[in-house]
């Protein structure tokens, strides 16, 4: 039993105050049998699972890979592996006081302490030595921890002392990239620093949480890579190509159990199936809607935060942005869904990122609407809502194109007795999103910049244009059945005054004869000046937003 050989690594351990490289040696080699020894235990010991029933998505060498966020949560873990692992642990403590440098005892006390649910005393036991090695096995119980800008610093001390063969095969992406990324795979290591530093901007999950959560897992799993090496993983064999790509593309498992014996099958012929933590999300891909979480069927690789439960897309979600002078105001609305999440969203949050390695620009959105005013520049655009009770987010992602000049975005207003005439009475009434009842109207605020001092009138052209259109409506068009609706076009002509830098519009549209699906909102003014917002009309019990003001208190 494992017991015993613990016993027998300890009575090695105390024999002498003053180690020759041969003791050092030999404490060594009983470490690595005593792993070898806790891992055999734990496979028989490990539960009995049915979890995949043979279902395999990805083949990887020896190794299949599936994701089913559908499947129950793994078994328990037993209390006896619990036991096996603190007396294992126990041991690898007193090897590491008599061999205190040497980086295989640490890499196997950090990651089963972490495993243990001993963050807290992993990176302390991290921080107590010095070395590339420490700061990145710190990082990786940080990260595990839910400290992501703890980790991100450790990590950063590990990069910029660890020998540059090893940095540069910590920053190489390759195997989690998607095919279509093949010119990644020709640059050199300091291009790939560039290359990586927008990847990871790109893939943050969000811009609230202070550090970048794919950043610290990507490096966590370079450290599980490197601490496996020399030691019995929990398939029972040594780590192996196939092995370290599965690691690399999808992460380490945080439950193990095993499947039923087969009619023959020996005592150590355990087949284990390791729980990757689950929802997991694409690694590294981007929405071509710019959309967080991406959508993919099945990515090359995926990624489990560890700060939340779940995230959604939050579809219900508008925002416009309007320049002054070198800098913008965002103004953004929207509506939480209506499921068994996100019932008590209390917190939401606009933010804009303007590049990577610079600190995102924060305003509070918990009422339903925001203003933020950051740089023009571009960057990327993030509106997140937070529900506490159930860890949950949903997030909103888009673009911020470098600013036309010439004309805002559009902004869906409530109806009002009068229409606005500023960007301030605008951002007060902001639609909470983008999904219009059915036979309700909305109003749409803009503005237009560069007008010449000769032009005293403006024309505005304002056309509504049904897209995305369902099966069924496509069909009846095709058999006559039904017929193609012409998009909606107004024009009017206004004055323009001379005094003002910019110009603010205001327009209430009726949007009651609408049917529901989705609509495209075009302007088009004098000057080729042209801005669109999409909307949805639908049936008001299938509305998936709140008003602000039933929003709960903070």
């Amino acid at each position: 039993m494992v017991v015993l050989l613990l016993t027998a690594a300890l009575s090695a351990i105390q024999a002498g105050d003053s180690l020759s490289p041969a003791d050092s040696a030999r404490i060594h080699r009983d470490m690595v049998a005593a792993q070898r020894r806790f891992e055999s235990d734990r496979r028989r010991q490990l539960p009995l699972t049915t979890s995949g029933s043979g279902r395999c998505d990805v083949q990887v060498g020896r190794y299949c890979y599936w994701y089913d966020p559908s499947e129950p949560p793994p078994p328990e873990e037993p209390a006896a592996i619990k036991e096996d692992r603190g007396e294992f642990l126990a041991v690898l403590a007193e090897a590491a006081d008599k061999i205190p440098g040497d980086p295989w005892i640490l890499g196997q006390r950090i990651r089963y302490l972490v495993e243990h649910g001993a963050h807290d005393f992993a990176a302390a036991v991290a921080r107590s030595c010095d070395g590339w090695w420490c700061r990145a096995v710190e990082g990786f119980a940080l990260h595990n921890k839910g400290d992501v800008a703890g980790a991100e610093a450790a990590f950063a001390a590990a990069l910029e002392e660890m020998p540059e063969a090893d940095r540069c095969e910590w920053n190489d992406l390759s195997v989690v990239l998607e095919p279509e990324d093949e010119a990644y795979q020709n640059l050199d290591c300091i291009q790939r620093d560039s290359a990586n530093a927008l990847l990871f901007w790109r893939s943050r999950p969000l811009l609230r949480r202070p550090g970048n959560d794919v950043r610290t897992d990507w490096y966590s799993r370079q450290v599980i890579v490197r601490a496996l090496e020399g030691a019995i993983t929990h398939h029972g064999n040594r780590l192996t190509g196939d092995l370290r790509e599965v690691l690399l593309r999808y992460g380490w498992a945080t439950a193990y159990s095993r499947t039923p014996p087969r009619h023959g099958a020996i005592d150590d012929d355990v087949s284990v199936v390791g729980h990757e933590p689950r929802p997991a999300y694409p690694f590294l891909a981007v929405d071509r809607q710019e959309r967080w979480p991406p959508t993919s069927d099945r990515p090359r690789a995926r990624f489990s935060p560890v700060f939340a439960r779940r995230i959604a897309p939050l579809e219900n979600a508008q925002v416009a942005r309007f320049i002054r002078g070198d800098s913008a105001v965002f103004v953004a609305g929207y509506g939480v869904p209506k499921d068994s999440l996100f019932q008590r969203a209390t917190e939401a949050w606009l933010g804009l990122s303007a590049e990577p390695g610079r600190p995102p620009l924060l305003a509070d959105v918990s009422r339903g609407a925001a203003v933020l005013r950051a740089p023009a520049d571009g960057g990327m655009i993030s509106l997140e809502v937070h529900d506490s009770t159930h860890d949950s987010w949903a997030v909103y992602r888009s673009r911020a194109e470098e600013a036309p000049g010439d004309i805002s975005d559009l902004l869906l207003i409530r109806q009002s007795e009068e229409l606005p005439g500023t960007l301030a009475e605008s951002a007060e009434r902001a639609w909470p999103g983008i999904q219009i009842p059915l036979g309700a109207s909305a109003g749409l605020f803009w503005e237009t910049y560069g007008h010449s001092p000769g032009d005293s009138l403006v024309d505005v052209n304002l056309t509504i244009e049904r897209i995305r259109q369902g099966f069924i409506s496509k069909l009846g068009q095709a058999v006559g059945l039904s017929r193609k609706v012409s998009p909606l076009r107004l024009a009017w002509r206004r004055e323009r005054y001379d005094e003002v830098e910019f110009m603010a519009h205001a327009v209430e549209v009726d949007l009651s004869h609408l049917g529901p699906g989705w609509y495209l909102l075009t302007v088009e003014m004098s000057g080729n000046r042209r801005a669109t917002r999409t909307l949805e009309i639908r049936r008001e019990s299938r509305i998936l937003a709140r008003e602000p003001d039933t929003l709960p208190e903070r």
